[in-house]
Formats: structure tokens, sequence, C-alpha cells
């Protein structure tokens, strides 16, 4: 990170604990997608309202009038939120070499849904390939890990390609589907009271359950942090797929299932699904795409000269956004289960790193030597990032 986050993450701990003392608060800053509203957030302000039963906006307005004026970046409140802007510059960015190297932590357990019929195969399909993705981000971070079907049934996970452990998930599901009624509630329960010393992931589809029924019973205070929800909407779990089409999957080449796990686990409605695609060399296709940008990143990192820096403007001001923060919502992925905000951020961010390379001025730029260091180190941390991502994670 740079000076200016540490700062402020350093800032806001201190104050709450001096402020608010006796009261444990997650200061951690989390990286916000819709960059007008600022660079990272905190709820902070709610935690603390929860506690002392105050106005979360009060204790928002609190803490922006505390905030240093110099060096711990520009806070503003955002309802009941604390937003923090900390990108202003060049000079806020330096390039990082990602690490897949983690802290130890808690184990994680992840329950899966079982099977029930195959009305909801598709679905069934599309969330085991998030899962999937999660669980090759834990092998690879080094975590410790456990998948329980159905909150009752250790499955051990035997590949470390992300193809072959999505064939894992779905080969179970098939084999173990259930005919009869399931009381997926009960499960979760049980799955949780029997183990309180890991942090349980839970995915669900919305035909399975209503969430409001299953938080009625999860850990809440200090214990709220031992259990996610990870819901897929309606919209995007209306895939219809037989069966045999899910048999027929399983027979798909490792470069193929590998490019089918990434198209089924993006944010997509489920009837702008087509299978031509993962088998395709299109932009559609998330794999060919970020390898594709790898590649053009190593083809202009060897060309690169030294010019004068172009004005800082919103476009890199988001790119620089996204190469920071890509490793947050990595960790993210893995130990929260947010998968599909990490393919967001991913693909947004080769998505705006193309649109830079493919602008006429920038080209004649790096044509006459004339890239300066400010769009020097955005080419150079794309390469990175991407390198590390491609080369250690296992997902590409």
């Amino acid at each position: 990170m740079n000076s200016t986050f540490d700062n402020a993450q350093r800032f806001l701990k201190e104050y709450t604990s001096q402020r608010w003392p006796g009261i444990t608060l997650n200061t951690e800053l989390r990286p916000l997608a819709d960059l007008s509203l600022g660079d990272v957030t905190s709820s902070v302000p709610i935690q603390a309202a929860r506690l002392l039963r105050l106005r979360a906006d009060d204790c928002a307005k609190e803490i922006v009038a505390a905030w240093p004026p110099v060096g711990h970046g520009m806070p503003r409140q955002d309802g009941d939120y604390l937003n923090i802007s900390i990108i202003k510059g060049w000079d806020d960015y330096s390039v990082q070499v990602p690490s897949m190297a983690s802290p130890a932590g808690r184990k994680l357990s992840v329950f899966v849904p079982p099977l029930v019929g195959t009305a909801g195969l598709g679905a069934q399909v599309r969330l085991l390939a998030r899962i999937a993705i999660q669980i090759r981000l834990l092998q690879s971070f080094g975590k410790s890990f456990q998948v329980q079907i159905g909150g009752s049934e250790e499955l051990p996970i035997t590949g470390s390609a992300l193809g072959s452990i999505f064939s894992e998930l779905l080969t179970h599901s098939l084999t173990t589907r259930l005919t009869g009624c399931f009381d997926v509630a009960n499960a979760i329960k049980a799955a949780i009271d029997s183990d309180y010393s890991s942090k349980h992931i839970i995915w669900l589809l919305p035909a399975l359950l209503d969430p409001n029924r299953l938080r009625a019973f999860l850990p809440r205070g200090e214990s709220a942090g031992l259990c996610e929800l990870c819901f897929a909407s309606k919209r995007w779990s209306e895939w219809s797929v037989d069966e045999e089409q899910a048999r027929e999957l399983l027979s798909w080449g490792a470069s193929d299932l590998q490019a089918l796990v990434w198209y089924l686990a993006q944010e997509s409605g489920a009837a702008d699904l087509d299978l031509f695609i993962p088998r395709s060399q299109e932009k559609a296709n998330i794999v060919w795409r970020i390898v594709r940008a790898f590649e053009r990143a190593e083809r202009l990192q060897a060309s690169l000269c030294s010019g004068e820096d172009t004005p800082f403007n919103e476009e890199h001001r988001y790119i620089l956004h996204r190469l920071w923060f890509i490793p947050h919502f990595m960790q993210a992925a893995a130990e929260n289960g947010q998968v599909p905000e990490f393919i967001s951020a991913l693909t947004q961010l080769v998505d705006c790193f193309n649109a830079l390379c493919n602008q006429p001025q920038f080209r004649l730029r790096l044509e006459r030597g004339q890239i300066g260091c400010g769009e020097g180190k955005i080419l150079t941390g794309v390469l990175h990032l991407l390198s590390g991502i491609i080369r250690e994670s296992g997902l590409f």
C-alpha cells in the first residue's frame, strides 16, 4: 500500500480505540467499487452505533471532524459509512509484486448445498463454478479449509487445477443428488453448531432458502464475522441445463473447462449464457481476455522509454485503484466467498488497461518513446499483477 492508506488505517484504529474504549471494532478499510464515492470505505460508524446505541451518521460525522488534514486522505460521510479518497496523483501508487503468501488465520469451512432433484441443476452448476474458484484461491494462499456437502459430509478435494476442482464438485453433486425434501436451514445450523472453531462460508441459491430465515440463527455480535453468506441472485441462477448436458461438461478438455468455470461464475444473467464462448477466442472468454492482456503488457513493457508524465486523470486513477486492490479482492474471494467481486474487479482492470492502450494519443507517445513514469507504472503494474495471478494462483 502507500503511506496515505497506512496513515488512514492507523488513525482510524487509534481514534476509535480512544474514543470508544471497551468495544471491538473492525477498522479495516475496504476498496470501493464505485470510485465516485472515494477509494476505500469503512463500516466503523455502523459497528459503533450498534454496540453503543448511537446514531451511525453521528459517529461518521465525528470521525470526519477529527480526521487529520494532511497525509491521511480525504474522508467524507456517505450515509452511515465513512469513505476516504487516497489516490490523487501518480505519486500515490508504487508498483507492487503480488504474493500468494497469506497469514494462516482461522480454518475455513465451505458449505456446498446438495443438489435436490434436477430442476435447479443449471443454478447448481454455476454455483459450483464460483466455489471452485474460491477453493483454488484457498489452495494458492495455503489456507486450511474443508468442504462440507449439505453440512454433514466432508468432500476431500484432490485436484489442484481449477477445472479438476470443478469436475470433482459437479461429479459429487450428480452422484449424490437427493430426490426428497432437504431442510437446508437445519443442515447449515448443524454445521455451524458442530464447529465453532472454523469460519463458515455458506453458498446458497435463492430457491433453497429465504435468507431472512437463515439469518435468524446465525452468530451475532463479535462472532458474526465467523459466518459469511454467499447468495446468488435469482436472475443469475435461472440457467436451464439437464443432467445429460451437465455430464457432458465433464468431458471437456482442461483448458476449455477452466475457461468454462470463469464464464459460468461471472455476473452475466442466465439468459445471456452461450457455451460456445468458453471455447472461443474472444473478449467474452475471460481466460483468453486476461492472458491476452498479460501478453500485451509484456510487449509494451519491452519497448518502454522514459518521457514526461501526462496529466493524471480519472481513467488513470481507476486503473491504479484496481492494481492496488486486486490482491484484496483475491483475499476476500478466498476467505469471504466474494468471488463475483474479484472477477468484476479483475475484468474491469483489464478492460480499462486495454482502453488506455488503444487510445491514439497513447500509441503515439509509445511510438515516440514518450511514455512517462506514471503510465510506465501502469504498464509495469499490470504486467506484475497478471504475471503473479497467472503463474502463481493456478486460476489460468
